[in-house]
């Protein structure tokens, strides 16, 4: 063994691997050193055979650590104030409902066998689609159109006026029920 003559400036083993570097004033050395090696790692620590996306986000982390919390944590002052251009640009596009037309519907049904179903059918199907696809566009606008005009007249009215309601009571359910118009 040339090693013992000369002089070591450094010595460093491999992680988990049982080989032990050796710098010396004429080069580099290796030795095997056998049970010198971790055989249980941590991999929540350091992972020899870590993933790419295990590799990146072990480096997100630790960036994230390095940040000093008060940069992380938000203003208080900035989570109660309201947006108000996007709030008015809401209110507009509500106003706007009442205006709207029912969208296009396009369909393209698909080809079945021959002999399955004819031009009569296929347009027959088309019109079904087209009028349930109206009859549900007309009754959300309904619906929108009845939220927005009963905010506004609370609103008008103002928030500390609330309807009378009559108490209700268990025999209720016995009364004959109103008509409705």
């Amino acid at each position: 063994m040339r090693l013992l003559y000369r002089s070591i400036r450094s010595g460093r083993f491999c992680p988990y691997e049982d080989i032990l570097g050796i710098a010396t004033a004429n080069g580099f050395q290796s030795l095997l050193v056998p049970g010198s090696g971790e055989p249980n790692y941590d991999a929540l620590e350091d992972n020899p055979y870590e993933t790419k996306k295990q590799r990146r986000e072990r480096e997100v982390h630790a960036l994230l650590e390095k940040i000093p919390a008060e940069l992380i944590t938000l203003d208080p002052n900035d989570i109660t104030t309201v947006d108000v251009p996007s709030l008015q640009e809401k209110v507009d596009a509500k106003k706007a409902l009442f205006f709207l037309k029912p969208p296009q519907v396009t369909i393209n049904p698909r080809r079945k066998m021959r002999g399955r179903g004819g031009s009569v059918k296929a347009a027959r199907n088309k019109q079904i689609v087209k009028d349930i696809k109206r009859k549900e566009f007309i009754a959300n606008i309904r619906q929108t159109k009845k939220s927005i005009i009963a905010t506004h007249k609370q609103e008008e009215v103002g928030e500390d006026f609330l309807p009378l309601e009559t108490p209700t009571s268990v025999l209720d359910r016995f009364k004959p029920k109103k008509m409705k118009k």
